[in-house]
């Protein structure tokens, strides 16, 4: 009767030792998966770092040009603004001398704010550009 008693016992320690080792397989594997899982994140977070270091880049990038456009064309409309001016001063100077003498006053004080207008608006327009 010692023999199946011995047989079990042996049979109980195998089971046991397998269970064990599957254990210890399970953490192992566990541990693997952890670490292989940490390195994933870490790249990940580079690549969005660097991601949002690329979109950083390009928008200030974007950003320059834009401003860069605007103040050009800031600096060509305040050109062609004085080129009409001066291509139309002589023609309202001549409309201006075929008018009456008290519609050459309205006229003139007419053309004097126009010029003032034209100017604040030549003013920041050249001023924002700067």
């Amino acid at each position: 009767m010692a023999e199946p008693t011995k047989t079990l016992k042996d049979a109980a320690y195998v089971v046991i030792g397998l269970g064990v080792i599957a254990t210890q397989k399970v953490n192992v594997r566990r541990q693997e998966l952890r670490k292989q899982l940490e390195t994933q994140r870490k790249q990940f977070e580079t690549q969005a770092h660097n991601a949002r270091e690329i979109a950083k880049t390009q928008a200030t990038g974007v950003r320059g040009l834009i401003e860069a456009q605007t103040a050009d064309a800031r600096t060509q409309l305040v050109k062609l603004a004085e080129d009409l001016e001066q291509r139309l001063e002589p023609l309202v100077d001549q409309v201006e001398e075929r008018l009456p003498a008290q519609a050459q006053k309205l006229f003139k004080d007419a053309r004097t704010q126009a010029k003032e207008a034209r100017e604040t608006v030549k003013g920041r327009l050249a001023s924002a550009a700067a």
